[in-house]
């Protein structure tokens, strides 16, 4: 039997402000939704210009929205 437990070892991305003159990060990756489509799982959270693929739930590829820039156009504009 395989146990996954949050956190999940992925990359998250940081966001940095500015408050009374300190410098504050917060970790962004909140909220993430999950769907299994077709024996793969897609990991969507909050922030991250991307998404994440696995097989296992263990093992996770970042995938840059960039990548998509093509198909997204391709969608919208026909």
């Amino acid at each position: 039997m395989t146990y996954v437990c949050n956190p999940l070892n992925i990359e998250y991305k940081y966001q940095f402000v500015e408050t009374a003159g300190t410098l504050v990060t917060f970790r962004e990756a909140a909220d993430p939704t999950l769907v299994i489509f077709l024996g793969e799982y897609y990991l969507f959270p909050s922030m991250t210009a991307g998404f994440l693929t696995s097989s296992n739930l263990a093992d996770w590829t970042f995938h840059s929205l960039k990548e998509f820039r093509f198909m997204t156009m391709l969608l919208m504009y026909g």
